[in-house]
């Protein structure tokens, strides 16, 4: 697969991925965690909901990628990114969700 291939000093930082790592781990979790007092749902519910806003991207968006000819690396990459990100991101989110619901 391609995540063998990733170099990730070659690869830029640049601001659509920022934006999507931004949208993927702040704004997706902060808007369930808005939302979710609106309706009624078991603690429980509140817990599962929030850890998978926090959820790294698919991994299956590389292969899709690779199989329409799109830059499969760069795909590949972006997933590499979000999972690193969601090894640090979902601890928090973990505490944070405890200790609120």
């Amino acid at each position: 697969m391609a995540f063998s291939k990733i170099n990730l000093r070659d690869f830029n930082f640049e601001r659509d991925i920022w934006g999507g790592l931004f949208g993927r781990f702040i704004v997706c979790p902060l808007c369930v965690l808005c939302l979710v007092p609106l309706i009624n749902v078991a603690p429980i519910s509140v817990k599962v909901f929030a850890m998978q806003a926090a959820m790294p991207a698919m991994t299956q968006m590389a292969i899709v990628c690779k199989q329409y000819g799109g830059d499969s690396r760069y795909a590949a990459a972006l997933s590499f990114i979000t999972i690193i990100g969601g090894l640090l991101v979902i601890p928090v989110y973990m505490t944070v969700v405890n200790m609120y619901f």
